[in-house]
């Protein structure tokens, strides 16, 4: 997916001039100005993660039960690139973008002896249980100046539709008998996002930013590990602040 994004960014990229110079000075009341921004921030990123199992009940019924949750949440650094045009007689923007964050957690797997007449649970051993997080997110965004000329200073919202893909891989080191494991899977997610930032035009051409934007996600999919468990997977929201430059052609 970061190779196709790649691509179609660089195209989008390379003709942002050839674009200014046909659409920038003219009349029409759809001109534009074309521009290329890059952003770089922080994003909060909460992965739920909810082990079920199907099991059969005395009657020969099958019914679906959760064993055990785990929650991963954190702070990590968020890069984009987004190009777009800058409509001249409306307060309006369009932009596409692409943004990627990673995350690597690492968590522990206990297994406990019990004493039954004390209730008492010992941990009689821990296993390292690694988890990693690839996250790309392609987005179409629309931006709604709350000024219609921004001049120097300007406030906004944005809206928009995006496509994600999550990368998901695990490892556990001396898991019975000494044995390692591991597994991995890609899903994918349509959703929408919204938020608002700030600009601040330096010239004409140069303008800085500041945005926050929510990216309802929500589950995913599911894992399945064997023919009767499975985890469930749920990216909740994320939180994205970010702070970046761009050229207006």
């Amino acid at each position: 997916m970061r190779f196709h994004i790649a691509a179609i960014l660089g195209v989008c990229l390379i003709s942002a001039q050839a674009t200014a110079a046909d659409y920038g000075n003219q009349d029409s009341s759809l001109s534009f100005h074309p521009f290329v921004s890059l952003n770089a921030g922080y994003n909060k990123l909460e992965v739920n993660q909810d082990y079920r199992a199907t099991a059969i009940t005395e009657e020969g019924r099958l019914y679906d039960f959760s064993y055990y949750e785990l929650s991963n949440s954190g702070s990590e650094l968020w890069s984009s690139i987004a190009v777009g045009a800058d409509f001249n007689n409306y307060p309006l923007e369009l932009r596409i973008s692409y943004g990627t964050t990673s995350s690597e957690q690492p968590d522990y797997v206990d297994t406990f002896e019990i004493d039954t007449i004390n209730e008492v649970a010992t941990v009689v051993e821990r296993y390292n249980f690694n988890q990693k997080y690839d996250l790309d997110i392609f987005s179409i965004t629309g931006v709604l100046e709350l000024s219609r000329h921004c001049d120097r200073a300007c406030m906004y919202l944005l809206g928009g539709y995006s496509f994600g893909q999550l990368d998901w891989s695990y490892t556990v080191n001396e898991f019975y008998a000494g044995g390692s494991y591991s597994g991995s899977k890609k899903f994918s997610k349509s959703y929408v996002h919204v938020g608002a930032g700030i600009r601040y035009n330096v010239t004409d051409s140069l303008r800085m930013s500041a945005e926050y934007m929510l990216h309802n996600i929500g589950k995913v999919g599911e894992y399945d590990v064997t023919d009767y468990d499975r985890i469930e997977f749920d990216l909740k929201n994320l939180d994205i602040w970010q702070a970046g430059v761009s050229y207006t052609f």
